[in-house]
């Protein structure tokens, strides 16, 4: 697959990049109304298994649609940067950020101290039957213990 996607009953073909890229722009578009001024600069998060070449596409559709990338970010590190940011308390502590998406089963334990974020572990997999998912969990807590 060449990544081209070929409209049917039409002669037009498009490729990933432009079809995500007209998609960013419509998000684009209703976003800036929102906010009732023009937006330009973002950041993007992405799924942590995603390679190099997913994020260059990615990049590439998001300047299509007139966007400024001032960064990609890993999706479970935007959920600590988020907590941490919000929560009110300076005492350290280790948090599990759990992800799980529709086709992936994410955890990551980060400890989180003031602004300050350090990254302990992280395990993916694939969703899968209730037993896989059990070792998963224990893997990830084995390499804790190993910290």
């Amino acid at each position: 697959m060449d990544g081209t996607y070929v409209f049917e009953d039409q002669d037009k073909s498009m490729t990933l990049e432009q079809v995500v890229g007209m998609i960013l722009k419509n998000i684009k578009q209703l976003a800036s109304h929102q906010a009732g001024t023009d937006i330009r600069d973002v950041v993007i998060s992405v799924p942590s298994n995603w390679g190099f070449h997913a994020k260059i596409s990615l990049v590439n559709a998001a300047n299509l649609a007139d966007f400024s990338v001032l960064g990609l970010i890993n999706e479970n590190s935007a959920a600590a940067i988020q907590f941490a940011i919000s929560r009110n308390d300076t005492d350290p502590i280790n948090v599990i950020i759990f992800n799980y998406g529709s086709y992936n089963l994410q955890a990551s334990i980060v400890n989180i101290h003031l602004f300050r974020l350090k990254h302990l572990a992280t395990m993916m997999r694939q969703k899968t039957k209730q037993s896989k998912v059990l070792r998963f969990w224990g893997t990830l807590i084995n390499k804790i213990l190993e910290v």
